[in-house]
C-alpha cells in the first residue's frame, strides 16, 4: 500500500505493477505478459514462468480452432475474443468461453436501377459535301534571260595581191 498517494489518510492506493515488455520465450508460445492480478482477463492460459517477473504471467491466447454448426449456419467462424472482428460478435454461439462466433457484415451491392431510355427521333442523316483539296501552288522557277550570245564574225583572210611583175626582155649577158 501506498499511503501517501491517497487524499485521505484512511486509505491506502495499491500501484498495480504493469507487465511493460514481454520476453521471446513468451511471445513465441503466442503470448504476451499480463499482471497476475489479471489472469481471469487472460482470453487463454497463463504461464506463470515465461515473462521473467514474479508479477507477471505469460497469457497465450486460445485458438478456437472448432466452429459449431450454431456459428457457421450464420455465416460466422469462432475467433478469439481478443481478435478483431468485421461484422458483429455474437459471444453465445462459440462453446468456449474464451471464443466468439464472428460474423461478417454482408456486402451489400445495390440492386442496378435500370431508367429506360428515352426514345429520340433520329435527325435526318446529310451526306456531308465531299471536301475538295486546293491544288498545291507552284512558284515559278525565275526565268532568266539567257545573255545574247555573239556570232563572231568571219574574219576573211586577204587573197594576197599580187602585183604583175614587168616582164622584161631577156637580156644576154654581157662578156
Amino acid at each position: 500500500m501506498e499511503p501517501e498517494l491517497c487524499n485521505n489518510d484512511n486509505c491506502g492506493c495499491c500501484i498495480r505493477h504493469v507487465c511493460e515488455r514481454t520476453p521471446p520465450k513468451c511471445d513465441n508460445a503466442g503470448g504476451f505478459c499480463l499482471n497476475l492480478d489479471l489472469a481471469s482477463e487472460c482470453p487463454g492460459v497463463m504461464d506463470p514462468d515465461l515473462c521473467n517477473n514474479d508479477k507477471c504471467g505469460c497469457c497465450i491466447k486460445h485458438f478456437c480452432e472448432n466452429t459449431p454448426r450454431i456459428c457457421s449456419n450464420v455465416g460466422g467462424t469462432c475467433i478469439n475474443v481478443l481478435d478483431a472482428c468485421d461484422g458483429t460478435k455474437h459471444y453465445e454461439l462459440c462453446r468456449n468461453k474464451y471464443c466468439t462466433c464472428c460474423v461478417p457484415e454482408p456486402t451489400t451491392t445495390p440492386e442496378p436501377t435500370t431508367t429506360p431510355e428515352p426514345t429520340t427521333t433520329p435527325e435526318p442523316t446529310t451526306t456531308p459535301e465531299p471536301t475538295t483539296t486546293p491544288e498545291p501552288t507552284t512558284t515559278p522557277e525565275p526565268t532568266t534571260t539567257p545573255e545574247p550570245t555573239t556570232t563572231p564574225t568571219p574574219t576573211t583572210t586577204p587573197e594576197p595581191t599580187t602585183t604583175p611583175t614587168p616582164t622584161l626582155p631577156p637580156t644576154t649577158p654581157t662578156p
